[in-house]
């Protein structure tokens, strides 16, 4: 039988360039794998075991058998990072996505005051809000209605902000209704209440910056008021720190909430006639300053000539008082009964001022808001004062409305102001004057209209 020479091929790449090593074994040039030949069977048998050592470096391969290491090696290796690596590594490093459509806020601003916080001016307000843009019907719903919330004057954070009532629950139990809204400030301790729609009668917590209803635990406590509220408002400075409150009978009472105490109409009228030591209740020596308004020899309209009085006084925060300014200014306060007033006195000299009010006052000094002239766009100046009628400073601002009255945090005097200037009727700010430098200065107020970031929704 004659024998078929077939050419020798390496078993692990095929190739037939190999060298001889002796005794039928052979090395592949292309991989190198060694390899001998058995006579028997005529088969291939792979050694795996090398007499001669080997470098394990790529320098020692063939440029041919690193590419084909490189792709038996390589195209796994990116596959499995392109499915499973690529997408971590873009979900932590790739910004986030805004929204694709901003959310507009309209906010309709329905009360705000500046009060004090720990010590800090900080403005509480009261919003219907709407959103234009940014969210579906049901999310609108849920969102669209009442809020307050606490702004540092300072700083212009929002300290907290919550909502107080839905719009379609805010309809129902007609809240806020009308923008009809007064705080009374209560100094022993330091507290503020709010009425609203002249109906409901709100604390709000200074500590936790939150609004409390007071409403139905005021109801509940009081007999006469279980037919309930038809009207609730805050009596004058000068009738005492109370709420004027007429139930659902038409019947009228006076409400002190220093004492809680409740009084008829009858029983409020005898209480204010009882002099400081026939009357039973906290009293408290107070010290008033008040303006006194006339027209000069020429017959000035607008009565425009002004002085100051120093008023000393026995209040009664829990109870009804009675007093009047033009009781100082004529003296008839001598003769009235239950007289509260010890001998008030001028102080300083008569000046020119128009549309003047004292926004604040303290043991130590006051400060007053007036125009100098009667224009229409006149000036705005603050004039602050000793307790002697001393002038301190005197500062001029552009024609501009200030709110009425102004909170002091130990180093400056706070108020809020409208139509600074060119500003729409929107717009405010809250305005800083250094009570040792006379310095104005602006901070932003409350925003009506704008697009809220991801962080502030």
């Amino acid at each position: 039988m004659s024998t078929e020479i077939k050419p020798i091929k390496c078993p692990q790449c095929g190739s037939e360039k190999h060298d001889d090593l002796g005794d039928k074994r052979f090395r592949c040039r292309s991989c190198g794998t060694e390899f001998f030949l058995d006579d028997d069977d005529i088969t291939i048998h792979i050694n795996h075991h090398f007499d001669a050592p080997r470098s394990t470096s790529f320098d020692s391969l063939r440029p041919d058998v690193l590419k084909k290491v490189a792709l038996i090696v390589g195209i796994p290796l990116v596959v499995l990072f392109l499915i499973i690596i690529m997408p971590i590594f873009e979900s932590r490093h790739i910004p986030k996505v805004a929204n694709k459509t901003a959310i507009e806020v309209d906010d309709n601003i329905l009360f705000n005051t500046i009060i004090l916080c720990k010590n800090k001016a900080t403005c509480f307000y009261i919003v219907n809000r709407s959103y234009n843009e940014g969210y579906d019907e049901e999310e609108r719903d849920a969102k669209e209605g009442i809020y307050y919330g606490f702004k540092d004057c300072e700083t212009g954070k929002v300290l907290v902000e919550h909502q107080l009532a839905t719009r379609k629950d805010a309809n129902k139990r007609e809240i806020f209704s009308s923008p009809s809204s007064s705080m009374l400030q209560l100094s022993s301790p330091n507290r503020y209440l709010i009425t609203f729609d002249n109906q409901w009668l709100y604390e709000v917590n200074t500590d936790k910056l939150l609004l409390n209803d007071l409403t139905l635990t005021l109801i509940q406590e009081k007999k006469a008021l279980t037919t309930g509220i038809a009207r609730i408002s805050p009596l004058n400075y000068n009738e005492g720190k109370g709420f004027l409150i007429v139930n659902n009978l038409s019947e009228k009472y006076y409400y002190f909430p220093q004492s809680n105490r409740l009084y008829t109409e009858e029983a409020f009228t005898y209480a204010q006639r009882l002099n400081e030591n026939e009357l039973e209740g906290k009293k408290e020596k107070q010290v008033l300053f008040m303006l006194e308004h006339k027209e000069n020899e020429g017959g000035q309209v607008g009565n425009g000539n002004l002085r100051l009085w120093r008023v000393p006084i026995t209040y009664f925060p829990g109870d009804p008082n009675e007093f009047y300014d033009f009781w100082v200014f004529d003296g008839f306060y001598k003769s009235r009964p239950g007289n509260r007033i010890h001998n008030p006195q001028p102080i300083g000299n008569w000046f020119i001022g128009f549309n003047a009010i004292i926004m604040y006052y303290n043991s130590h000094f006051l400060l007053l808001k007036y125009n100098p002239i009667m224009g229409e766009n006149a000036n705005v100046v603050f004039q602050l004062r000793d307790n002697s009628g001393g002038i301190i400073w005197t500062k001029a601002i552009p024609h501009c409305q200030v709110s009425a009255y102004a909170v002091y945090d130990g180093k400056a005097l706070w108020l809020s102001q409208y139509n600074w200037e060119k500003d729409s009727d929107a717009e405010s700010r809250f305005v800083r004057l250094d009570i040792y430098e006379g310095t104005v200065t602006m901070r932003e107020g409350l925003r009506t209209n704008y697009t809220l970031t991801d962080a502030e929704e």
